[in-house]
């Protein structure tokens, strides 16, 4: 066994037992990845290494930081012996609200070296949709005015991930679309359009530079599937706007 680590020899009855304390408490897995201590996404992590079989060895400060997390020691998550609850007298800690991290921007134009990955942007959590599940969607927040018919600079995309909600994207929708071009990634929200050359992601603006192809500036609808060099992944669809007060 490595220093510092748990042998996931039993990773399916670990997650069980995690199952279970999470039932008594009534917390969610972000909730849970998130009072250990560890990405909000850790508990995901875990359970697809189960599920494709590719287990890794846990570590203790992890185990640690979900026995905290949900009131029990990390012999009986590792075990099922000893105490499920802790003794202690101390409050089990809460999240302060079920809802979303905000996870990054996007931003028509604003080309970085990365593409689209989860780090929270800041500690605000913003509500989610009630119509489909929490652990399917994310928050990411505008900036600029590419999509200022439907979205300002500012407002936050409450978004449904099409793998993990495991749905698709239709003509019509609003979406959450990468780019990538000579190893550069631009991360937007396009609405997705039906024309005669095709399918298309269109900005969705006021702004001439989006919407009049005569302006000097103006930046046209990209194609879908049109050949080239440059490769477009569609992330998500937008299922509802979060406006700050």
């Amino acid at each position: 066994m490595a220093a510092g680590k748990a042998e996931a020899e039993d990773l399916g009855s670990l997650l069980a037992r995690i199952d279970k304390r999470q039932r008594a408490l009534g917390l969610s897995d972000r909730a849970v990845s998130t009072l250990a201590g560890l990405s909000p996404s850790y508990m995901r992590g875990l359970r697809r290494q189960f599920e494709t079989g590719a287990q890794e060895d846990v570590r203790r400060e992890s185990l640690a930081g979900l026995s905290r997390a949900m009131n029990t020691s990390v012999e009986w998550l590792l075990t099922g012996e000893g105490e499920e609850e802790s003794l202690t007298d101390a409050p089990v800690p809460r999240p302060r609200a079920p809802g979303l991290e905000v996870f990054g921007t996007v931003a028509a134009g604003n080309w970085k070296d990365h593409g689209f990955r989860e780090d929270p942007l800041n500690a605000d959590i913003v509500p989610f949709d009630p119509r489909y599940h929490i652990e399917h969607q994310y928050a990411l927040e505008v900036r600029g005015i590419s999509i200022n018919r439907v979205a300002d600079d500012g407002d936050i995309l409450i978004c449904l991930d099409l793998g993990r909600s495991r749905t698709e994207a239709r003509p019509g929708d609003l979406v959450v679309a990468e780019r990538k071009r000579d190893g550069a990634y631009e991360l937007s929200a396009r609405r997705m359009r039906i024309t005669p050359d095709g399918l298309v992601l269109a900005h969705d603006s006021t702004d001439p530079a989006f919407a009049d192809p005569k302006h000097p500036q103006y930046q046209a609808p990209t194609r879908i599937n049109s050949p080239g060099d440059e490769e477009i992944r569609i992330l998500a669809r937008v299922i509802s706007i979060y406006r700050p007060l």
